[in-house]
């Protein structure tokens, strides 16, 4: 049996608490280069803006990146596992070992072919931490290396 919401989470932008609770677990400090993108990212960089994090940056999901690549990626809206292979198939956003934190839609994470986690495994991150709370799933993950972006391409 399947449980459909008629009302979506809530973006992670919009929760101060559960943004700071996911860079805490990412380990994500605010010397960190973090790159911001989605629908919600001006939220989230407004809430990193006031907390100083200085080194948080804007990109465009049509694949504008900083100039180096970043210590986090933050995707802090609900995306789907084909949302998240669109964003990331192009690499270059994370560094070795950077840290992905992303929402995802709910009543994705079934196993089935729009599984986030499948993908983001496909794409060569290893989930770090799953966090759920108020409606919201978040998984954190880990880029282990370039290995995933070749077998994506």
């Amino acid at each position: 049996m399947t449980i459909h919401s008629f009302q979506p989470a809530p973006p992670l932008a919009a929760d101060g608490a559960a943004l700071a609770q996911a860079l805490q677990r990412a380990s994500v400090g605010k010397e960190s280069l973090v790159c911001v993108t989605g629908p919600a990212a001006l939220t989230a960089m407004l809430w990193l803006a006031r907390r100083g994090f200085q080194r948080a940056v804007l990109a465009s999901s049509g694949g504008i990146r900083p100039g180096e690549p970043a210590d986090a990626l933050l995707v802090p809206h609900a995306c789907s596992g084909d949302e998240i292979r669109s964003l990331l198939s192009t690499g270059g956003w994370l560094r070795e070992g950077g840290m992905l934190i992303v929402q995802t839609a709910s009543g994705q994470s079934d196993g089935g072919p729009g599984d986030p986690s499948a993908a983001l495994a496909a794409l060569g991150f290893e989930l770090h931490c799953k966090l759920t709370d108020k409606g919201r799933t978040v998984l954190i993950a880990r880029r282990a290396g370039s290995d995933g972006f070749k077998k994506a391409a």
